[in-house]
């Protein structure tokens, strides 16, 4: 005789405890495209994000589930939300903070200064204009 309790324990009990957390959990802010903001930069980590960009011609970094997109380079990140900040963390363990200034300006702090990016907004198609009624 075969015991089905542990898959009955999963199927009602776990399962769904899994989900319900899932839901739960914060959604990423970070999520998105994004490009760098020259005004809102500041000090020698600007200066050196300009020189960086000038070389690359990459100014726009985008954000996906499980990577970080930078022109024809991605790596693979991790995501921890906390209040106002978006902790981004690459596989070799290194990663940065993200704060948000507001709901489309994020900025890195460091020692040697700040790097801003603001949200790049989608393409919206414009709507197709409403059918000309039929003449009476």
């Amino acid at each position: 005789m075969t015991n089905h309790a542990p898959s009955k324990l999963f199927g009602t009990v776990l399962l769904p405890a899994l989900l319900l957390l899932g839901a739960c959990s914060e959604p990423n802010p970070l999520l998105g495209s994004w490009e760098y903001d020259k005004e809102k930069s500041q000090g020698l980590a600007a200066a050196g994000a300009e020189i960086s960009m000038g070389f690359s011609g990459v100014d726009r970094i985008e954000f996906r589930e499980d990577k970080l997109v930078a022109g024809s380079s991605s790596e693979s990140v991790s995501y921890e939300v906390a209040d106002d900040r978006v902790i981004v963390t690459r596989a070799d363990g290194k990663g940065d903070v993200y704060t948000f200034l507001d709901d489309d300006t994020v900025v890195v702090d460091g020692p040697s200064g700040r790097i801003a990016y603001r949200r790049v907004q989608p393409d919206v198609a414009a709507p197709e204009p409403a059918p000309e009624p039929a003449p009476e």
